[in-house]
């Protein structure tokens, strides 16, 4: 029921008719072939859904050359809506969101302020999906190489909507230790450059309030005294304390107990067995951890 075209470097998709059927599978379609650009190609998509009348009309300019015009108010008014959030997601005119409340469909939605016009986006970029360790450094690498636009930041602050501010901590301090690379004392301008873009113009202003109690989390207060402190060396003893209390434990243990994201305990255990403190052993088709050496340090 969803058919569509490619025009240059958009794609798109539409529906023969607006039944709570073809809805579901153009809502469905879009989130799967936006996360699955995420991960294969390294790309974020922006885009709109709009309701209306359009035209594909063909024309021949020469022999063997085809061109096509698509022309319609529902095509210009999801080019313009997508051209005006400033986040990743999916933006919804709002009949589609008032044919998909009727519907009673679920839909993963927040609300983005614009020019004074609150607009409807759909979020197929949640906290669950971007905490996935692969997808934080992909995350962050595409970040990085892109000079921190502000459409980062936003897309980080509506990931972790009506969160937990220790999930917003965890994944911080994911991205933070993507930033470092393992080596803070070399990568401190790309640190640099995060802490700074994060309090852009164009940022969402909510999302500078957490991230600015994130970077408290990192300042201890001794008197008239302010310092920074790196969580990474303690980080590492509480993974080696945990290892050597329970023995032969999964990846997704550690992370749990020790309450760190799972792309932060990958990277501190992968160092711990590089080191050759923490030994890795196959339990049928899982990979356990286990202390390779005992150190009196660690207790």
């Amino acid at each position: 029921m969803v058919e569509g075209y490619i025009v240059s470097d958009s794609f798109i998709l539409y529906t023969c008719d607006t039944s709570t059927q073809a809805v579901s599978q153009l809502l469905t379609l879009v989130e799967k072939i936006c996360q699955r650009e995420f991960i294969d190609n390294g790309i974020l998509i922006r885009g709109a859904i709009a309701k209306g009348e359009f035209d594909r009309v063909e024309a021949r300019e020469i022999p063997s050359l085809q061109k096509g015009l698509i022309v319609g108010q529902a095509y210009v008014d999801a080019y313009l809506m997508e051209g005006s959030i400033k986040t990743a997601g999916i933006a919804l005119t709002d009949e589609v969101f008032q044919d998909i409340e009727a519907y009673v469909y679920p839909i993963d939605c927040f609300r983005e302020n614009i020019n004074g016009k609150d607009i409807c986006v759909m979020r197929y970029f949640n906290f669950d999906f971007l905490n996935e360790p692969e997808n934080i450094i992909n995350f962050t690498n595409m970040a990085i190489d892109a000079g921190w636009i502000p459409h980062y930041y936003n897309t980080l602050y509506w990931a972790l909507l009506n969160e937990k501010p220790t999930k917003a901590i965890s994944l911080f301090n994911g991205i933070v230790n993507c930033v470092n690379n393992g080596n803070p004392g070399e990568n401190w301008r790309s640190l640099d450059m995060f802490i700074k873009g994060a309090f852009h113009d164009e940022v969402n202003t909510h999302f500078q309030t957490r991230f600015l109690a994130f970077l408290r989390s990192y300042i201890a207060v001794e008197g008239n005294d302010q310092r920074f402190l790196s969580s990474r060396t303690g980080n590492e003893e509480r993974v080696l304390r945990y290892i050597d209390s329970c023995g032969n434990v999964t990846l997704k243990q550690i992370s749990l107990d020790v309450k760190l994201s799972q792309a932060t305990t990958s990277r501190i255990v992968k160092n711990l067995v590089k080191d050759g403190r923490v030994r890795i052993t196959n339990n049928g088709r899982v990979q356990v951890y286990s202390l390779a050496v005992i150190h009196t340090n660690t207790r």
